[in-house]
């Protein structure tokens, strides 16, 4: 998500910072959809 954020014009700080809060608030399976929906892998979910 981070990369979208960043695509949108959004700040790396910010964009690092609200990314990680988006993956962490998605369950598993919301994430993966929309990992695969943007082509990114779910795989580096932390």
């Amino acid at each position: 998500f981070e990369g979208l954020l960043l695509e949108a014009g959004v700040d790396g700080k910010t964009a690092s910072r609200e990314a990680c809060r988006m993956e962490h608030c998605l369950s598993e399976g919301s994430f993966e959809k929309l990992a695969a929906l943007l082509g990114e892998s779910a795989a580096g979910r932390t």
